[in-house]
């Protein structure tokens, strides 16, 4: 297999977007897909404000800034994404979704390209048999902030060829990051961890044991993390979380993933963090 130079990239909210930059930053030629011209401007919006920030703060010069958005462009044809060595899948978690898109890649991209889904809570084998190339889908999981989490979860199906194994090792260490090798499990291991941690966050502010200011300062200060659970839970989006969570326990049928009253009631109301303004915090 040659090496990868072509990355493609399917929904660019938090994911795709943090995705499309580190990749572009490691020297890929990057190529977006969005659903709408509005979604695929407000992702170029995003990026030109990430990389802006950071020229400003030293960490590149304004000549890295032109370079890397360089190689980013973008479209709302997934047929534009037919020449790429690899294809990045990172829409919400939605498996039917998830799964037309991969046959509609399988379809246009040709043999040797590799489909990766970066699904955090469904089976890759069950994307991955519903193409004609299963021993080339394969599960990446990156963390956020991406630019600044150096772990990348590779999911590794028995369907899986060792040479797609190998190069989607070599392609995120070339992204200066550290592949771990999970099995195909629903959540794999850091969600799997994650989500039980979040959700007991919030039934212990449930049982007024504390309230979740004390419980970020707590796991903030106490722990060393860098963001406390409601922080974090806004950050990455209270619908993703209350989506993992329902996936995981749909799965497990484990209690400790059933999503808590005060999440479902949050959700329900469109306060889904930092996004809208309104989560656990409110934002300006």
């Amino acid at each position: 297999m040659p090496p990868l130079q072509r990355i493609g990239i399917v929904g660019c909210g938090l994911s795709g977007c943090g995705i499309a930059r580190v990749a572009a930053l490691s020297g890929y030629a990057v190529h977006i897909c969005e659903n709408s011209q509005e979604n695929l401007a407000f992702a170029f919006e995003k990026s030109s404000t990430f990389f802006k920030r950071q020229a400003m703060g030293g960490i590149l010069s304004d000549d890295e800034v032109q370079q890397t958005l360089a190689r980013i462009h973008g479209s709302i044809d997934l047929e534009d994404l037919k020449v790429s060595d690899l294809v990045i899948e990172t829409i919400p978690e939605d498996l039917e979704r998830k799964i037309h898109i991969h046959q509609e890649l399988d379809r246009l991209c040709p043999p040797q390209t590799i489909l990766v889904s970066h699904s955090s809570s469904f089976s890759i084998t069950a994307i991955a048999s519903a193409t004609q190339r299963p021993q080339q889908v394969a599960g990446l999981h990156f963390f956020h902030p991406i630019h600044m989490i150096d772990l990348v979860e590779v999911v590794k199906t028995s369907l899986m060829s060792p040479l797609t194994l190998d190069t989607l090792c070599d392609f995120v260490r070339s992204l200066n990051k550290e592949p771990i090798l999970v099995a195909d499990a629903p959540g794999f291991v850091v969600n799997r961890l994650l989500v039980a941690h979040v959700l007991h966050a919030i039934r212990l502010v449930e049982a007024d044991i504390a309230t979740k200011e004390d419980v970020d300062k707590a796991m903030e200060i106490g722990c060393g993390y860098p963001m406390g659970p409601f922080t974090l839970m806004d950050f990455l989006g209270l619908d993703r979380i209350y989506r993992i969570a329902q996936n995981l326990y749909r799965e497990y049928q484990d209690p400790q993933y059933l999503p808590p009253a005060s999440l479902e009631q949050l959700v329900a109301a469109g306060h889904l963090g930092k996004k809208t303004g309104q989560g656990f915090y409110t934002y300006p």
